[in-house]
């Protein structure tokens, strides 16, 4: 596309003259004979460079125009070239300064117009930082003062220190970079203070006067001037210009400028730079008001997007009207509501989107509502001719008469959603109300045969149907038998079977899946034979599988809904009935399992009542029977040993021995078998024990019976021990077993010891020994009745097994524990634990 060139001139010869030769060079060429036209022309065709006359007509001059172009942020990236007839360098300068990027004085040469013009374009302009025009407008005064170097420094915000804002260089960017190196030295030192005394700069801004053709001497000799010799010893300098920059009583800056040779006339100048220090002030404002616009145009367009984007992301439409009712603005939630685009709707009367039987008391409505927010439900037209329900609510125009005055303003809301969630919500209330009745209902009874009539009947009033069945799993056949039926001529269907996989249920069955059914008589899985035998139509079907923990065991069925067809909600319903209905149907199978269950256990528990009994009389015989008589065959074995009748030879006397110890230990077994069946917590006379008492008769009881043995026995009791409310006759006997086994287990000259000690609530008894030990897989068993480790210790030992757990059932009857710990070939440590009281003992 042709770059458009916009020439601003009231000369017609002139303005034909430069179109001829920019439209021969492929230009599109604009026209504009006065300042307005051209800012308009500028601002709505964006060209790309603007010819523009220093004299046009109006109060409005060139300069001007080219300032306001600047001060524009969409204008001020054009190329702006001057033309005039004035040729002073004075001229140049303020046009430059202005703003212009080059000056052409007429009359125009051609070639030269058409070269810079070219040369001008190619420069990117784009994304140049504002400071650009400062640095543009110090190269045009060095060029007019015919000086080296031109540096500006401006007041900041707070108006306490000088900023550097822009340099230039007549040689190039290097001497610029090279004074700027000198001048500040330290990163702390690219702000200068505005204090007074403090540096020359600021003493020429805050006294307001110039310092004119100075040179390094002059200006070394003055207080703060150091810092300005060196920039001016860096570029070789000998001369200085240090000149206020002030506007209209505001401090603005200052303006340094050096010179190659030194100026003697130092009056020359002054109208110089007099003008060059106005325009540079006017520079330093327009590019202060550039900032300042720029910055309030993006906080402008951040607020704006903000808020289009909270107005488009609001729940309900928003439209505003103008003083007609004309819609002026829409947000994009109603274009969604409505259906139509946003520019279908700008400029349209709000009274054509009401249905128009509503339109009269609408428009009413809305222009008479007194200055009060009213709100009313009314019908609106989508794009499609369907009505939409909604709630408007007008907020009535502002009346302030400023510039912030706004039209009428509506807040629609789409009821028609509302009032399905009002029926959604109303609807699964009371699904959720009858499945909680269903469940209870389900949950009442736990008789297998009721539970799935209950289910089924509950679940056909839930789904508003006209029958239903409930199929269960044989569990031999796996076919699906009727247990529950709900309907007309439902009888015939109980116990009825359906195999796997045949009509509807035999298919949720066979897939595990709840499904629907609308047209029942053309589904190829619709089993007839149900219909044949029950005289009923079936059109329609809803069911789901039964499944506890993933397991199935039957199908739930509905059919024919008496209001219209089942729809998801119906199912999703079945399916909540379906989980309550499994659960129901497990739980009184589980019931009805436990009851059978419990009934055996009931009577064979009887039969163990029985069975014990029976065993405690042939106990309670065998011992009468096998005591009576081995009490006269000990008695006559004493009679024949002591010879009264007859006399006994010495081998009969040792087979009288060996016959006396059988019977003896015979007698002793019937004592345990009895002392086992008759021990009890009832049996026990407990009272106040001392515990050394009965640990030190226990101790002489067994060292009297083992005193053909070499055995060590230690005690170990604290006089202080607690005492215990126990049996004493019974405790004996437990350390009697125990000292009995330790002596029966033990070698020759083994050592035995007996220790008492007291835990937090207990006292604990131990009986160690030094014997064979216990093979540890042995350990748990030893307390078991009629228990050995094997043949070999029965045969070595003697014994059936029964002192071990005649010592178990005396300790816990007292409450206590009894354990052991052993390792074979170190021997073993039997202890036992009874309850602690804190009573002194009966002596």
């Amino acid at each position: 596309m042709n770059q458009k060139i916009l020439i601003v001139d009231d000369d017609p010869e002139i303005v034909r003259l430069i179109r001829h030769i920019l439209e021969s060079q492929d230009f599109e060429v604009l026209e504009a004979a006065t300042a307005a036209a051209a800012l308009a022309l500028a601002l709505q065709e964006q060209p790309s460079l603007i010819l523009l006359d220093v004299l046009l007509p109006g109060e409005i001059d060139g300069y001007e125009v080219s300032r306001r172009l600047r001060e524009n942020p969409q204008t001020a990236h054009q190329v702006i070239v001057m033309l005039s007839a004035q040729s002073q360098t004075a001229d140049r300068a303020r046009g430059l300064i202005a703003g212009a990027d080059d000056y052409i004085t007429k009359p125009i040469d051609v070639v030269e117009l058409v070269t810079n013009l070219r040369d001008l374009l190619r420069q990117p302009r784009d994304g140049q930082p504002p400071t650009y025009v400062l640095t543009q407008m110090l190269h045009a005064v060095l060029a007019v003062l015919d000086a080296e170097l031109g540096w500006l420094l401006t007041v900041d915000k707070n108006g306490s220190s000088l900023k550097p804002a822009s340099i230039a260089a007549a040689s190039g960017d290097e001497i610029s970079r090279k004074y700027l190196r000198s001048v500040i030295r330290e990163q702390d030192q690219a702000s200068i203070p505005l204090a007074s005394g403090t540096n020359l700069i600021g003493d020429v801004l805050l006294s307001g006067q110039a310092l004119v053709g100075m040179s390094g001497e002059e200006i070394d000799a003055l207080p703060g001037g150091e810092q300005l010799v060196r920039g001016m010893q860096a570029i070789e300098a000998a001369a200085i210009n240090i000149l206020p920059i002030s506007l209209r009583g505001v401090k603005m800056g200052v303006f340094v400028c050096l010179f190659k040779t030194s100026k003697p006339e130092r009056g020359v100048d002054t109208q110089l730079l007099s003008v060059t220090a106005m325009q540079v002030a006017l520079a330093v404002e327009n590019l202060n008001l550039l900032e300042r616009v720029g910055q309030r145009e993006t906080e402008s367009r951040a607020a704006q997007r903000f808020h289009e984007t909270l107005v488009d992301a609001m729940g309900d439409g928003l439209v505003v009207l103008d003083a007609k009712g004309a819609i002026q603005f829409v947000n994009r939630r109603l274009t969604r509501m409505l259906g139509f685009k946003k520019e279908e709707l700008l400029g349209k009367a709000f009274y054509d989107l009401i249905r128009p039987d509503e339109r009269a008391p609408s428009r009413q409505f809305i222009d008479e509502t007194g200055g009060k927010t009213v709100s009313l439900e009314k019908s609106l037209l989508r794009d499609d001719g369907s009505v939409l329900p909604a709630l408007v609510v007008h907020v009535p125009q502002s009346k302030n008469g400023g510039a912030q005055d706004f039209g009428n303003v509506l807040v629609i809301t789409d009821l028609s959603q509302q009032q399905e969630r009002e029926t959604a919500l109303l609807r699964q209330t009371r699904q959720l109300a009858a499945i909680n009745h269903a469940a209870q209902a389900m949950a009442a009874s736990l008789d297998l045969d009721a539970v799935p009539q209950t289910i089924l009947e509950e679940t056909v009033f839930v789904m508003g149907a006209r029958g239903g069945a409930i199929l269960l799993i044989d569990d031999e056949s796996r076919d699906l038998i009727f247990r529950a039926v709900v309907g007309p001529q439902s009888e015939v269907l109980l116990g009825q079977c359906v195999p796997m996989g045949q009509g509807i249920v035999g298919w949720i069955a066979e897939n595990e899946t709840p499904v629907i059914v609308d047209d029942m008589l053309n589904d190829p899985r619709f089993y007839k034979q149900i219909d044949v035998k029950t005289g009923l139509t079936t059109y329609s079907a809803s069911g789901a599988p039964l499944l506890f923990k993933r397991q199935l065991i039957g199908v739930l069925e509905v059919i024919n809904k008496v209001d219209g067809k089942f729809d998801q909600d119906d199912l999703s319903v079945l399916e909540s009935l379906a989980l309550a209905a499994a659960s129901a149907i497990v739980n009184a199978r589980l019931y009805r399992d436990l009851k059978d269950h419990a009934i055996e256990l009931e009577k064979a528990f009887g039969e163990l009542k029985e069975a014990d009994r029976i065993k405690d009389e042939m106990i309670q015989n065998v011992s009468h029977e096998l005591r009576t008589p081995m009490t006269f065959i000990l008695g006559y074995i004493e009679i024949i040993a002591n010879g009264e009748l007859g006399s006994v030879t010495g081998e009969q006397r040792r087979g009288l021995e060996i016959v006396r110890k059988k019977a003896r230990s015979l007698m002793t077994i019937v004592s345990d078998i009895v002392a086992l069946q008759r021990m009890s917590v009832d049996t026990l006379d407990r009272r106040l024990m001392e515990v050394p008492q009965v640990i030190d008769q226990a101790v002489k009881t067994v060292e009297i019976a083992s005193r053909d043995g070499t055995y060590k026995f230690i005690t170990d009791v604290p006089y202080d021990i607690p005492n215990v409310r126990a049996d004493a006759e019974r405790i004996s006997q437990v350390l009697d077993n125990l000292l009995g086994n330790a002596i029966k287990f033990s070698p020759e000259g083994g050592i035995i010891s007996v220790q008492a000690r007291a835990a937090v609530n207990d006292v604990v008894f131990t009986v160690q020994d030094s014997g064979v030990g216990i093979k540890p897989e042995n350990v748990r068993n030893v307390f078991n009745r009629f228990y050995q480790e094997d043949g070999s210790t029965t045969r070595r030992f003697g014994g059936v097994g029964l002192g071990l757990a005649i010592c178990k059932e005396i300790v816990e009857a007292h409450g206590g524990q009894i354990w052991v710990e052993s390792e074979p070939g170190k021997g073993t440590i039997f202890s036992f634990s009874l309850p602690r009281i804190n009573e002194p003992a009966i002596t």
